[in-house]
């Protein structure tokens, strides 16, 4: 599906320890805009994966469970779920198998279409994470990429 936003969406985007999170919720609070760390939806998929003994090679399971996880937005959205808290999906097994889960081509198709819906329903947001400015949002209104050194 493509971008189609007419929202106001500020995306940022950048590697990772370039300050995205940081700036972003300080923006959050300056304007009052609603946050989104992109980043948490692979984080709640690799943390499901492990949950349930998913092999992480098992693309096909690791799809479905996009489908089964990644369709709702409400209060009984994977997004809200007391079990997935910032500690549990910052774990370093979780943050491990982060990168694998979010290689899966269906993985990012469900990610995508979700950080939409969620930004439709949301919006004025902001919402930071790899590929938002490029990938997920090319027609936001505000973008920025960040970039830090040591």
């Amino acid at each position: 599906m493509p971008d189609t936003t007419t929202e106001p969406i500020v995306a940022v985007d950048g590697p990772a320890a370039a300050g995205k999170t940081t700036t972003s919720i300080r923006l959050m609070a300056i304007f009052g805009l609603n946050y989104l760390e992109s980043g948490r939806i692979y984080r709640i998929i690799a943390a499901e994966t492990l949950y349930r003994n998913v092999r992480a090679d098992d693309t096909t399971a690791i799809e479905a469970l996009c489908e089964e996880l990644l369709t709702e937005t409400g209060p009984n959205s994977a997004l809200t779920s007391p079990r997935h808290t910032s500690g549990s999906l910052r774990s370093s097994a979780v943050t491990g198998l982060v990168p694998a889960v979010a290689r899966i081509p269906g993985v990012r198709t469900h990610a995508t279409a979700l950080i939409r819906h969620w930004a439709a329903e949301r919006a004025p947001c902001i919402i930071e994470g790899r590929d938002i400015g490029t990938a997920v949002f090319p027609t936001a209104r505000v973008k920025f990429f960040l970039t830090a050194g040591p």
